[in-house]
Protein backbone atom coordinates (compact mmCIF):
# COMPACT_ATOMS: atom_id res chain seq x y z
CA UNK A 1 0.00 0.00 0.00
CA UNK A 2 2.87 2.36 0.79
CA UNK A 3 4.47 1.67 -2.58
CA UNK A 4 1.14 2.21 -4.31
CA UNK A 5 0.64 5.57 -2.58
CA UNK A 6 4.24 6.58 -3.38
CA UNK A 7 3.88 5.74 -7.07
CA UNK A 8 0.58 7.62 -7.18
CA UNK A 9 2.18 10.70 -5.64
CA UNK A 10 5.06 10.58 -8.11
CA UNK A 11 2.55 10.39 -10.95
CA UNK A 12 0.59 13.33 -9.55
CA UNK A 13 3.78 15.39 -9.19
CA UNK A 14 4.76 14.64 -12.77
CA UNK A 15 1.25 15.52 -13.98
CA UNK A 16 1.29 18.76 -11.99
CA UNK A 17 4.68 19.79 -13.39
CA UNK A 18 3.52 18.97 -16.92
CA UNK A 19 0.28 20.91 -16.45
CA UNK A 20 2.18 23.94 -15.15
CA UNK A 21 4.63 23.77 -18.05
CA UNK A 22 1.84 23.54 -20.63
CA UNK A 23 -0.05 26.45 -19.07
CA UNK A 24 3.08 28.60 -19.00
CA UNK A 25 3.87 27.71 -22.61
CA UNK A 26 0.34 28.62 -23.74
CA UNK A 27 0.56 31.99 -22.00
CA UNK A 28 3.94 32.63 -23.58
CA UNK A 29 2.68 31.63 -27.04
CA UNK A 30 -0.26 34.00 -26.64
CA UNK A 31 2.14 36.83 -25.74
CA UNK A 32 4.36 35.96 -28.70
CA UNK A 33 1.39 35.95 -31.09
CA UNK A 34 0.37 39.36 -29.77
CA UNK A 35 3.90 40.66 -30.31
CA UNK A 36 4.02 39.35 -33.87
CA UNK A 37 0.60 40.89 -34.62
CA UNK A 38 1.86 44.32 -33.53
CA UNK A 39 4.94 43.97 -35.76
CA UNK A 40 2.66 42.93 -38.62
CA UNK A 41 0.81 46.23 -38.23
CA UNK A 42 4.09 48.03 -38.86
CA UNK A 43 4.83 45.79 -41.85
CA UNK A 44 1.41 46.50 -43.34
CA UNK A 45 2.04 50.22 -42.94
CA UNK A 46 5.40 49.89 -44.70
CA UNK A 47 3.84 47.77 -47.47
CA UNK A 48 1.29 50.51 -48.20
CA UNK A 49 4.02 53.12 -48.51
CA UNK A 50 6.11 50.77 -50.66
CA UNK A 51 3.23 50.54 -53.12
CA UNK A 52 3.21 54.32 -53.40
CA UNK A 53 6.96 54.28 -54.05
CA UNK A 54 6.56 51.63 -56.74
CA UNK A 55 3.76 53.67 -58.32
CA UNK A 56 6.02 56.72 -58.45
CA UNK A 57 3.80 58.71 -56.09
CA UNK A 58 6.63 59.36 -53.63
CA UNK A 59 10.35 58.77 -53.27
CA UNK A 60 11.82 56.05 -51.10
CA UNK A 61 13.36 58.66 -48.78
CA UNK A 62 10.00 60.38 -48.35
CA UNK A 63 8.29 57.04 -47.74
CA UNK A 64 10.87 56.09 -45.12
CA UNK A 65 10.39 59.43 -43.38
CA UNK A 66 6.61 59.04 -43.45
CA UNK A 67 6.92 55.48 -42.18
CA UNK A 68 9.00 56.65 -39.23
CA UNK A 69 6.50 59.38 -38.45
CA UNK A 70 3.50 57.06 -38.46
CA UNK A 71 5.10 54.01 -36.84
CA UNK A 72 6.58 56.04 -33.98
CA UNK A 73 3.05 57.01 -32.99
CA UNK A 74 1.96 53.35 -32.68
CA UNK A 75 2.10 52.59 -28.97
CA UNK A 76 0.25 50.12 -26.77
CA UNK A 77 0.10 48.87 -23.19
CA UNK A 78 -0.37 52.42 -21.89
CA UNK A 79 2.72 53.63 -23.72
CA UNK A 80 5.02 50.92 -22.34
CA UNK A 81 4.87 49.08 -25.66
CA UNK A 82 6.25 50.52 -28.86
CA UNK A 83 7.81 49.65 -32.21
CA UNK A 84 11.54 49.98 -32.71
CA UNK A 85 13.40 49.94 -36.00
CA UNK A 86 16.89 50.39 -37.38
CA UNK A 87 18.14 50.79 -40.94
CA UNK A 88 20.80 48.37 -42.15
CA UNK A 89 23.32 51.23 -42.02
CA UNK A 90 22.78 51.39 -38.25
CA UNK A 91 20.66 54.57 -38.14
CA UNK A 92 17.69 54.43 -35.77
CA UNK A 93 14.36 54.96 -37.54
CA UNK A 94 11.89 54.02 -34.81
CA UNK A 95 12.44 54.53 -31.08
CA UNK A 96 10.43 55.55 -28.02
CA UNK A 97 12.91 58.36 -27.33
CA UNK A 98 12.74 61.05 -30.07
CA UNK A 99 16.36 61.97 -29.33
CA UNK A 100 17.50 58.50 -30.44
CA UNK A 101 15.95 58.83 -33.91
CA UNK A 102 18.61 59.51 -36.54
CA UNK A 103 21.46 58.30 -34.34
CA UNK A 104 23.54 55.16 -34.52
CA UNK A 105 22.96 52.97 -31.48
CA UNK A 106 24.53 49.76 -32.70
CA UNK A 107 27.28 49.98 -30.08
CA UNK A 108 24.95 50.79 -27.16
CA UNK A 109 25.40 48.15 -24.43
CA UNK A 110 22.40 47.07 -22.33
CA UNK A 111 23.25 44.74 -19.43
CA UNK A 112 26.41 43.67 -21.20
CA UNK A 113 24.77 43.03 -24.58
CA UNK A 114 24.61 44.98 -27.85
CA UNK A 115 20.92 44.30 -28.46
CA UNK A 116 20.66 46.36 -31.66
CA UNK A 117 23.57 44.47 -33.17
CA UNK A 118 22.13 41.10 -32.13
CA UNK A 119 18.77 42.00 -33.69
CA UNK A 120 20.47 43.20 -36.86
CA UNK A 121 22.55 40.03 -37.20
CA UNK A 122 19.54 37.79 -36.58
CA UNK A 123 17.32 39.57 -39.10
CA UNK A 124 20.00 39.59 -41.79
CA UNK A 125 20.72 35.90 -41.25
CA UNK A 126 17.19 34.52 -40.91
CA UNK A 127 14.75 37.27 -41.87
CA UNK A 128 13.46 37.51 -38.29
CA UNK A 129 14.67 36.88 -34.75
CA UNK A 130 13.24 36.20 -31.30
CA UNK A 131 15.54 37.53 -28.59
CA UNK A 132 15.37 37.17 -24.80
CA UNK A 133 17.04 39.76 -22.60
CA UNK A 134 16.59 41.95 -19.52
CA UNK A 135 15.46 45.55 -19.80
CA UNK A 136 14.42 48.30 -17.38
CA UNK A 137 10.67 48.87 -17.60
CA UNK A 138 9.49 52.52 -17.49
CA UNK A 139 8.86 53.41 -13.85
CA UNK A 140 10.98 50.52 -12.56
CA UNK A 141 14.56 50.40 -11.33
CA UNK A 142 15.57 46.77 -11.81
CA UNK A 143 15.84 45.04 -15.20
CA UNK A 144 12.90 42.78 -16.04
CA UNK A 145 12.85 39.70 -18.25
CA UNK A 146 11.70 40.63 -21.74
CA UNK A 147 11.50 39.18 -25.22
CA UNK A 148 11.97 41.06 -28.47
CA UNK A 149 10.77 40.06 -31.91
CA UNK A 150 12.12 41.76 -35.04
CA UNK A 151 11.74 41.15 -38.75
CA UNK A 152 12.98 42.64 -42.00
CA UNK A 153 10.94 45.33 -43.78
CA UNK A 154 10.85 44.48 -47.51
CA UNK A 155 12.00 47.33 -49.73
CA UNK A 156 13.21 49.63 -46.95
CA UNK A 157 16.57 48.04 -45.98
CA UNK A 158 15.70 48.00 -42.28
CA UNK A 159 14.12 45.90 -39.57
CA UNK A 160 11.30 46.66 -37.16
CA UNK A 161 10.30 44.93 -33.99
CA UNK A 162 8.73 45.23 -30.60
CA UNK A 163 9.23 43.76 -27.16
CA UNK A 164 7.06 42.26 -24.45
CA UNK A 165 7.77 42.06 -20.74
CA UNK A 166 7.41 38.58 -19.22
CA UNK A 167 7.27 39.41 -15.52
CA UNK A 168 3.45 39.29 -15.48
CA UNK A 169 3.52 35.73 -16.83
CA UNK A 170 5.68 34.67 -13.89
CA UNK A 171 3.30 36.47 -11.52
CA UNK A 172 0.31 34.64 -12.99
CA UNK A 173 2.01 31.27 -12.70
CA UNK A 174 2.85 31.59 -9.00
CA UNK A 175 -0.71 31.15 -7.63
CA UNK A 176 -1.35 28.36 -10.14
CA UNK A 177 1.82 26.56 -9.03
CA UNK A 178 0.83 26.96 -5.38
CA UNK A 179 -2.66 25.63 -6.10
CA UNK A 180 -1.31 22.60 -7.94
CA UNK A 181 1.17 21.93 -5.14
CA UNK A 182 -1.49 22.17 -2.44
CA UNK A 183 -3.82 19.91 -4.43
CA UNK A 184 -1.10 17.26 -4.79
CA UNK A 185 -0.23 17.55 -1.09
CA UNK A 186 -3.90 17.22 -0.11
CA UNK A 187 -4.35 14.14 -2.29
CA UNK A 188 -1.17 12.67 -0.81
CA UNK A 189 -2.33 13.19 2.77
CA UNK A 190 -5.76 11.72 2.07
CA UNK A 191 -4.33 8.75 0.14
CA UNK A 192 -1.74 8.11 2.85
CA UNK A 193 -4.36 8.24 5.57
CA UNK A 194 -6.64 5.81 3.74
CA UNK A 195 -3.73 3.47 3.07
CA UNK A 196 -2.74 3.57 6.75
CA UNK A 197 -6.32 2.85 7.85
CA UNK A 198 -6.61 -0.09 5.43
CA UNK A 199 -3.22 -1.42 6.54
CA UNK A 200 -4.25 -1.19 10.21
CA UNK A 201 -7.57 -2.91 9.50
CA UNK A 202 -5.59 -5.88 8.10
CA UNK A 203 -2.51 -5.99 10.32
CA UNK A 204 -4.33 -5.55 13.65
CA UNK A 205 -6.61 -8.60 13.32
CA UNK A 206 -3.62 -10.63 12.06
CA UNK A 207 -1.60 -9.63 15.09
Amino acid sequence: LGILVGVTLLGLCAAGILAGYLMQREMFNARLDQTKAIVDMGLNLAAGLKKQVDAGEMTKEAALKEFGKRANSLTYDKGAGYLFGTAYNGITILAPDPKAIGTNRMDVVTNGRKLSQELMDGVKANGSILLFYEFVKPGEEKPIRKMGYATAVPGFDMYIGTGAYLDDLDARMKPIAWLLGLAILGIGVISGSIAWMIGRSISKPLA
